[in-house]
């Protein structure tokens, strides 16, 4: 039985995309667990202030609240492997596309 290249080409997609899945599956794990730090990108915390108006007409800001660093670097970990486990669902679709396709064209000549 030939494979035709459209065939072998969808299969490739298919694993390629299984493959991307689970290994983003794999990095949100061992992320949540502690198994591996998240990606180190923010390296200072995120503070928010407000401004505040004094009674005399002096302005100022008060910190309203900060945004931790290690809660930034888990969030862009938890998108990196987000975006792992999205390109390998569109691979694996593209390639579950091209082996119908190719099953149907095949069963049509």
């Amino acid at each position: 039985m030939a494979y035709n290249v459209s065939s072998i080409i969808g299969y490739s997609l298919l694993i390629a995309g299984i493959i991307l899945i689970s290994t983003g599956l794999y990095m949100a794990f061992s992320i949540m667990t502690g198994r591996t730090p998240p990606p180190d990108l923010f390296r200072e915390d995120i503070t928010f202030k407000s401004p505040l108006i004094l009674p005399g007409g002096m302005k100022t800001e008060i910190e309203v609240g900060v945004l931790p660093k290690e809660v930034l670097n888990v969030g862009a970990g938890y998108a990196l492997s987000l975006s792992f486990i999205a390109a390998g669902s569109a691979f694996g679709r593209i390639g579950a596309e091209l082996t119908t396709w190719s099953r149907e064209a095949k069963q049509a000549t």
